[in-house]
């Protein structure tokens, strides 16, 4: 996979048939932003807007001075709690 030679971290479970169950992927940059500025963490999902109707999961950070950053972006075939 091209992101995983790069500056980024990610991660992929595959399920029946060996499709793509969940994907998330984070710039190791984003990381240390996030481990600096833990104290607002947003997380917003939106549904059913891409091709394979997957949720879109991005987490994101709120800086000190009010800027807000990209901590990493996720897609999931299915919600599930533990």
């Amino acid at each position: 996979m091209v992101m995983e030679k790069g500056d980024w971290a990610v991660a992929v479970e595959t399920g029946d048939e060996n499709h793509i169950s969940m994907l998330f992927f984070t710039h190791f940059q984003a990381i240390e932003l996030a481990q600096a500025y833990p104290e607002v963490l947003l997380i917003n999902c939106t549904y059913r807007t891409n091709y394979y109707n997957m949720p879109f999961i991005h987490f994101s950070g709120v800086t000190l001075t009010g800027k807000n950053f990209s901590i990493g972006f996720g897609f999931l075939s299915a919600e599930s709690e533990p």
